[in-house]
């Protein structure tokens, strides 16, 4: 059944009004508690003016604050826009020009000049509001559509691409896969180690379980582990660049962990790193393979997965891979993922041309290289707007990133065209080496040569200390 996020509040709160929703720092709040601030919060935001449609705009970190400003939003009909706080003051301002929103909140409530709207109000949103407002939250949230718009998120640019203003549904949000996971349960203590952008549907799958949602408040990984301990986390959801911190320290994890499960999402995670997070922890360290546009569809729940899948699609969800022509392709071939689900979002915010173009009779189009096994896991082979052509021949550049991770002097590599007058274009390798010095580039053309076809060894190598990337882990080939 379609439900709207703040419902997910009320049914636990009716029946169970003492048991704990959420965590951050010091501070819990009970399912009961959640309720009620997340209505005198919501009847803030109805007298200050807000209408139902309206967008509210934040770029502040994660707290409890800005999870109760969600669910207040949620229940005055508004559509809570979140942009990360790791963005400059240009994108900041073209974003959140585009998103046009009628209130954006700041911790002090003091209007950033990076961040526009017509109202800028303090993000605890304080004050108590009349009886008459509380009384329109509760008339909008009950006569509220569940396919209304709730949420906004901006997609990430690692490509150089301007960013894109993916726009949720409380049923997209809301929605439930039929079969659960291991790690679904009301019993679980979910810590959600991740930016802003996903609190939303994190939240929202939490809260539909029950349980309970804990907020790192800790700025540095070993008080984040102690953060673990203290409230006995079971499950972190987190991504390779978080959780690459947190497996780096010099000093092993407090004694007494309760961890079962660690999800892996936002970015590929290398095997290394996984081995390294498994040893560290002792538990089964899983990956999601999903866009903002569509949440998570697959991931490495089971043991079996082999190694260098992203998994199995989930229940209820419909995958396919199609070639070029759109027709379906056979097992080990190469073909663009499309799926269709329930939790496929609306579209772009005030974009109807790329929403076409990703969007097609309820399929998305991920853009994605994939391939399916004959027991039906998936392995991604790279980008489709990435491929490289070499004098006619194309080839994905993640296909020659893998081979070049398994040469011992090779830490990190990426694979980017480079322009050529006789070919158009060659590949070229930029590598962050194991050791000094790197390896010789020859020595590096002569163990690919063993991998790969001839076209696809690259003429270039370039090395550096590191590569940029995003704050999830992503490359940022547009820098490159």
């Amino acid at each position: 059944m379609d439900q709207r996020v703040e419902w997910l509040i009320d049914a636990i709160a009716q029946r169970d009004p003492e048991r704990v929703a959420l965590i951050h720092g010091p501070r819990r709040w009970t399912y009961g508690q959640l309720r009620e601030e997340s209505l005198r919060r919501a009847g803030v935001l109805v007298e200050a003016g807000l209408r139902p449609g309206d967008r509210v705009i934040t770029a502040l970190p994660v707290t409890d604050d800005l999870m109760i400003a969600f669910l207040a939003c949620c229940r005055a009909g508004g559509i809570f826009t979140t942009l990360s706080p790791l963005l400059n003051a240009t994108e900041l301002r073209d974003l959140s020009t585009w998103a046009s929103p009628a209130f954006a909140l700041t911790d002090d409530g003091q209007p950033w000049t990076a961040l526009l709207a017509s109202r800028t109000l303090p993000l605890a949103l304080p004050g108590q509001p009349q009886p008459t407002a509380r009384e329109e939250v509760m008339r909008r949230s009950a006569m509220g559509d569940a396919t209304a718009s709730a949420a906004i998120r901006a997609t990430s640019s690692a490509t150089g691409t301007r960013p894109k203003l993916v726009v949720r549904t409380h049923a997209q949000l809301t929605w439930r896969r039929p079969a659960l996971a291991r790690w679904d349960t009301p019993a679980s203590i979910n810590s959600c180690y991740l930016p802003n952008q996903f609190m939303s549907g994190e939240a929202s799958r939490v809260f539909a379980l029950g349980a309970i949602l804990h907020l790192p408040a800790s700025a540095t990984p070993r008080g984040v582990e102690r953060e673990f301990l203290r409230h006995r986390v079971t499950v972190v959801y987190t991504a390779p660049a978080l959780l690459g911190q947190l497996v780096g320290q010099p000093t092993p994890p407090p004694a007494g962990l309760s961890l079962a499960f660690m999800r892996i999402t936002a970015a590929a995670l290398p095997p290394a790193l996984q081995e390294e997070a498994a040893r560290r922890y002792g538990v089964p360290i899983t990956t999601e393979y999903g866009l903002t546009e569509g949440g998570a569809i697959m991931g490495s729940i089971t043991e079996e997965t082999p190694i260098g899948s992203i998994g199995r699609p989930f229940s209820g969800t419909e995958v396919r891979l199609l070639g070029e022509g759109g027709e379906a392709v056979s097992e080990g071939e190469i073909g663009e993922l499309v799926f269709r689900s329930p939790n496929v979002m609306l579209g772009y915010h005030d974009d109807a041309e790329a929403t076409a173009a990703i969007l097609r009779d309820g399929w998305l189009h991920t853009g994605d290289l994939a391939r399916r096994d004959e027991v039906g896991f998936y392995y991604l082979v790279g980008r489709r707007n990435l491929r490289i052509n070499v004098g006619g021949f194309k080839f994905a550049p993640e296909e020659f990133e893998a081979v070049l991770l398994q040469h011992s002097g090779v830490r990190e590599a990426v694979v980017v065209a480079r322009p050529d007058a006789a070919r158009g274009e060659v590949a070229c390798a930029i590598i962050v080496s194991v050791g000094d010095p790197p390896p010789d580039d020859e020595e590096l053309r002569s163990f690919c040569r063993t991998h790969l076809a001839g076209y696809k060894v690259p003429r270039r190598f370039e090395f550096r200390d590191t590569l940029p990337r995003s704050a999830l882990g992503k490359v940022l080939r547009r820098q490159l």
